[in-house]
């Protein structure tokens, strides 16, 4: 009898070897472009709340540029599968 090959180990989000190659951090368009939707749309998720918006500090005030991170990226198209 032929024996089935094993499966790989589970990767879960937390588990680096998942970890998306890549900055973390992405600017305006480049998420956009990672989630094929023009800025206008990701605008509007994050302002009705549910895409964050990361700010780093810089000393007593904050960065202006508005990045998004990759792992909140993937969180919203995971809620948004339709099964």
């Amino acid at each position: 009898m032929r024996e089935m090959p094993a499966r790989p180990p589970v990767r879960t989000q937390d588990s680096p070897s998942c970890a998306p190659s890549g900055p973390r951090l992405l600017t305006r368009q480049q998420a956009a472009d990672y989630l094929n939707l023009s800025s206008d749309v990701l605008d509007r998720l994050t302002q009705h709340g549910e895409l964050p918006r990361v700010q780093l500090p810089l000393g007593n005030r904050n960065v202006r540029k508005v990045l998004y991170d990759r792992a909140d990226l993937d969180r919203l198209v995971e809620l948004s599968r339709i099964v």
